[in-house]
C-alpha cells in the first residue's frame, strides 16, 4: 500500500518519516541555533554542553545532524541507553569508541582507567574525542558524577573530553541538584530548542515534501496548515504525525489535496485529548436550597416538608373550632 500511497502523491520517499533522518532535517532558527553551539563546544573543546527541548522538539535530529557532518579528527560514542548502572554506562562507552576489552572481568575503576588511558592516547595524536548522552534526564546523579570524572583529563587551555548532554526540560531539574553542582559548573554551552513558529511550521512541510519528491508547494492548503500549527503548537513530531496520518486518509478518500477538513478529522482520530472529569448535572425541577433551612436528621427533606405543613394545618383547624366555640357561647348569653 504504501508504493501506491507514494505513488498517488507523486513521491519517492515518505516525507513525515518519524525517524531522525538528517536528509528530512529542517534548519528553523532555533535548530540553527543548537547545531552552531554544539559545533562551537565540541570544536573548541569547552567540555560540557546541554541541550534540552520538549518531547519531539527535534533534539535528537540536532544530533544526527551534527554526527552527519563531524570532522574526520574527531571520534564519537552516542549513548542512547541512559537506565543502566554506572558500570554499565562506562562499558557503553568504551564499545561506542571501539574499545576492546574483556569487559565481563574489569571493575569500574578498571573501566575509567581503560578510559583515561584511550582519551590520553588519542588527545597525544590530536584526535577530539566526544561522548553524545541521548535521553540525559533519565540518568542518576552517580552516572552523572562518572561522566564528571572522565572529564577531569585537561591540559591548561582546553579538556580532552568533550560531553554533550542531551534530554527534556527535566533534566535541569537533575542537574540543579546539590550533588552535582561541580558538574553544573563545569557547563560551558547550554542551550534549549523552541518550537516552530507559524511560517516555520508552512516552510517545515513544504521543505520534506520536496526532499521526498514532491513538486506541489500547495499540496497542503493554507487552512489545512494553519490548523496543523494551531494543534501542534509548532511540535515537529506532532506535525509529522498529523500530516502522515493526513496524506493516508486524503489518499483513502481519493483527494489530492489536503485541506482543513481533513485535518480535523485526522487530529479526532490522532490526538489524544485530556480526558475530563464529567461534573455533576443538576436537574432543571429541583428547587434551591432555602438558607438557614436544615432538614431534621434521619428525616427525608420532602416528607419533612409535608409534615410541617400537616401540622400547621392541624394547628389551623383547632383555632378555628376553639374560635367558633367562643363565638356561640357568647351568641348564646344574648
Amino acid at each position: 500500500m504504501e508504493a501506491v500511497y507514494l505513488k498517488y502523491f507523486d513521491l519517492k520517499a515518505d516525507p513525515f518519516n518519524l525517524t531522525p533522518d538528517p536528509q528530512y532535517m529542517y534548519l528553523s532558527q532555533s535548530h540553527r541555533e543548537a547545531l552552531a553551539r554544539i559545533q562551537f563546544g565540541i570544536e573548541h573543546k569547552k567540555g560540557f554542553i546541554v541541550l534540552t527541548g520538549e518531547v519531539g522538539s527535534g533534539k535528537t535530529t540536532v544530533i544526527r545532524t551534527y554526527l552527519q557532518n563531524s570532522p574526520p579528527n574527531q571520534k564519537i560514542a552516542l549513548i542512547v541507553n541512559t537506565k543502566v548502572t554506572s558500570k554499565n554506562l562506562l562499558q557503553n562507552i568504551c564499545r561506542d569508541f571501539g574499545i576492546k576489552a574483556d569487559y565481563d572481568r574489569l571493575t569500574k575503576d578498571g573501566l575509567l582507567n581503560l578510559l583515561y588511558d584511550f582519551i590520553l592516547q588519542n588527545s597525544f595524536y590530536g584526535i577530539n574525542l566526544v561522548v553524545i548522552i541521548d535521553e540525559a534526564h533519565d540518568l542518576g546523579v552517580a552516572q552523572l558524577e562518572e561522566v564528571r570524572l572522565l572529564t577531569n583529563l585537561e591540559t591548561n587551555t582546553q579538556k580532552l573530553l568533550q560531553v554533550v548532554l542531551v534530554g527534556q526540560p527535566e533534566l535541569w531539574d537533575l542537574l540543579n541538584m546539590p550533588q552535582l553542582r561541580a558538574l553544573k559548573q563545569r557547563i560551558f554551552i547550554q542551550y534549549e530548542l523552541r518550537p516552530l513558529s507559524f511560517a516555520e511550521t508552512q516552510h517545515y512541510i513544504i521543505h520534506r515534501l520536496k526532499q521526498a519528491g514532491s513538486s506541489k508547494e500547495n499540496l497542503f492548503t493554507p487552512q489545512a496548515i494553519q490548523k496543523i500549527y494551531h494543534v501542534t503548537q509548532g511540535t515537529p513530531r506532532l506535525i509529522n504525525v498529523i500530516c502522515s496520518n493526513a496524506l493516508a486518509l486524503a489518499f483513502s478518500r481519493n483527494k489530492k489535496k489536503i485541506d482543513a477538513d481533513i485535518i480535523e478529522e485526522v487530529v479526532r482520530d490522532v490526538v489524544p485529548t485530556p480526558v475530563e472529569r464529567p461534573q455533576p448535572q443538576v436537574s432543571e425541577k429541583q428547587p434551591d436550597l432555602v438558607q438557614n433551612e436544615l432538614p431534621i436528621p434521619g428525616i427525608p427533606r420532602k416528607k419533612w416538608k409535608i409534615g410541617v405543613f400537616l401540622f400547621i394545618f392541624i394547628l389551623l383547624l383547632i383555632g378555628i373550632n376553639v374560635f367558633s366555640f367562643y363565638i356561640i357561647k357568647l351568641l348564646g348569653l344574648f
